[in-house]
């Protein structure tokens, strides 16, 4: 019931998902673009989940440069996504299903504070995301939760716009999309409207979890008992690289929270971890290493360190 459909005067008006409340199991709280709801009042509008249950919408706030609004319904629901932070490289996803045969959508986070000029003239700072699917066109697809594509499936922005082909056409003739999307950043979203953040151990395991992925994801690759091709060790050190990304921002994140109780235990820790990746697996599986030398020992070292990495995160 997380991801579900804006319905205005009973008319599907785009996407729009449920944002999780921390400390309950229910939320009241749904986020959507601000272009999908415009300026209807919240009597007219709906909150259609995956169930078929329709929610009516209390209240209505908006930010027309962000293009973000916040639904704040009349009814409890479960369930509601977690909160994550992009990192460039990172695999993405969008599971919301405009219509019954649209696509999930997926692809890689290009830029994480690109500037924009919306469609209503506004510059904003956005997350840049290539897509893998061709669709020529993302109706429908606005206001939907952009997640990482890992176990946490933590939100990391709101889609809002798609970039149009710069060919020259017809007049009147519509120009096809790009495969080029722009989400609005969800931490931009939680200080704007002063929504409540994660607990600060949820975010910090959610970058562990997520730098696990990525090292599983380079480990898969790389089987000792067949040859390894060189675009097989690069998206191993891309996976690798973007681990490393994700130990760095959990670590600029604790840097934000110097009072935390096992600070100076976790960043010890995420240094040993930059170091293993830096020093003792990078070096050995990029495309021009002529072997990898007891490659399998040193992912299980570093496995081991980001387990012991989220020993440190209390619970």
């Amino acid at each position: 019931m997380t991801v579900g459909r804006i319905l205005g005067n009973n008319i599907d008006k785009g996407s729009g998902f449920a944002l999780a409340t921390p400390h309950s199991k229910t939320t009241r709280v749904v986020l959507t673009a601000q272009h999908v709801v415009g300026d209807q009042e919240p009597s007219s509008l709906q909150f259609l989940t995956e169930d078929k249950r329709r929610i009516p919408v209390e209240c209505v706030e908006r930010y027309n440069d962000l293009d973000v609004a916040v639904l704040h319904l009349s009814e409890d629901m479960a369930g509601g996504f977690a909160v994550g932070r992009a990192v460039e490289e990172e695999s993405w996803q969008v599971e919301a299903q405009p219509r019954g045969n649209d696509p999930k959508l997926t692809g890689t986070i290009n830029a994480t504070q690109w500037s924009l000029v919306t469609q209503s003239g506004y510059e904003i700072s956005v997350l840049q995301l290539q897509v893998d699917q061709i669709l020529d066109d993302y109706k429908g697809y606005s206001g939907s939760p952009v997640t990482l594509k890992s176990p946490t499936s933590a939100v990391i922005g709101i889609l809002i716009e798609q970039l149009r082909s710069r060919l020259s056409l017809p007049t009147g003739q519509a120009r096809p999309a790009t495969n080029v999307l722009y989400a609005i950043p969800i931490q931009e979203v939680l200080n704007r409207f002063g929504l409540v953040r994660e607990p600060l151990q949820n975010e910090l395991r959610n970058f562990v979890e997520t730098a696990q992925w990525n090292v599983d994801q380079a480990y898969d690759l790389l089987d000792p008992e067949v040859d390894i091709s060189p675009a097989d060790k690069a998206k191993a050190v891309r996976s690798l690289e973007t681990a490393k990304m994700d130990i760095e921002h959990l670590k600029e994140l604790l840097q934000e929270n110097p009072s935390h109780p096992k600070y100076g235990s976790i960043i010890d820790q995420v240094d040993i971890i930059i170091d293993q990746v830096n020093r003792y697996l990078l070096p050995y599986i990029s495309p021009s290493a002529s072997k990898h030398e007891n490659f399998q020992q040193r992912f299980t070292a570093l496995k081991n360190a980001l387990i012991k990495l989220d020993t440190l995160i209390p619970q």
